[in-house]
């Protein structure tokens, strides 16, 4: 017997399976922000192709709140930038460090006002900008949407064996203190450029370490007051191996993650260095 077309298009419409999980997104959306008080104040500089920044101007920079309103996009969407290093030298002159565990120097990339002499700066890559001309930028920014910072994840734990088979976890920045370590776990294992992301099915975590349960196996983390006793073991099968911890605070150890696992590999984090 043939079904008619009709059939076939309601069992084309039907929804998927309700008891598929979806993977939830990488990053909470950020928050939308309203900049329309200070929208004509803001300098826009960009590269001719693309890409801005916006700033305000010397005299509104004094204020720490002032000091942080730097974005970066693409001309409809702008994100606030994480800036963690803000220096005024004299009137035409200012400097501002953003944080990008990408670039070398310290995990920054910084963006420079030396008066008509403005550049953008991430390892030895510069790329110079110009002032957008007035009649240009009010336009362009009226029709824009602002936006919060975007990149919201954070490592939490590396460790490899002696083989060179990494161990990572990352979750969720907050500034809660009390919940900042238990938000959006995600635990990657795999060679150097080929981490592979696991299920897991349960977490335990308290004073003495933590355990991340999949499906291959378990990752445990040990915690201990003394930075000498840190450890971690990966138990699989019953087979334990013991696992050199990588200190996850230092700068190298980001860049690493960042630039040389693969975990992050073709993800933009809304930061310049994304592009230039």
């Amino acid at each position: 017997m043939r079904l008619c077309p009709l059939l076939f298009a309601v069992i084309a419409s039907l929804p998927a399976r309700a008891d598929r999980k979806r993977e939830p997104p990488i990053v909470p959306p950020p928050a939308a922000l309203d900049v329309s008080k200070i929208l004509d104040q803001f300098d826009v500089y960009h590269d001719g192709r693309g890409h801005y920044f916006l700033s305000l101007p010397w005299d509104r920079t004094r204020k720490t709140r002032d000091k942080e309103r730097l974005f970066y996009g693409d001309g409809k969407v702008f994100y606030r930038q994480p800036v963690t290093g803000f220096s005024r030298l004299d009137r035409s002159r200012r400097e501002y460090g953003i944080r990008d565990p990408r670039c070398s120097l310290i995990g920054l990339s910084h963006l420079k006002l030396h008066g008509d002499k403005v550049a953008f700066t991430c390892d030895k890559r510069t790329t110079a900008l110009r002032l957008l001309e007035q009649d240009k930028a009010a336009p362009l920014l009226g029709k824009a949407k602002f936006f919060d910072i975007y990149w919201s994840r954070t490592p939490h734990a590396l460790a490899r064996d002696e083989d060179g088979v990494y161990y990572y976890v990352d979750r969720l920045r907050s500034d809660d203190m009390v919940d900042r370590e238990r938000r959006g776990f995600r635990l990657f294992r795999g060679r150097l450029g080929q981490l592979k992301r696991l299920r897991m099915r349960n977490l335990v975590a308290d004073t003495r370490g933590e355990i991340f349960a999949t499906d291959r196996g378990e990752l445990r983390l040990l915690l201990d007051k003394d930075p000498k006793n840190l450890g971690a073991v990966w138990i699989e099968n019953k087979a334990r191996t013991r696992l050199i911890w990588v200190p996850i605070a230092s700068y190298q150890t980001r860049r690493l993650v960042y630039r040389d696992l693969g975990v992050y590999a073709g993800i933009k984090l809304h930061l310049p260095a994304d592009d230039l």
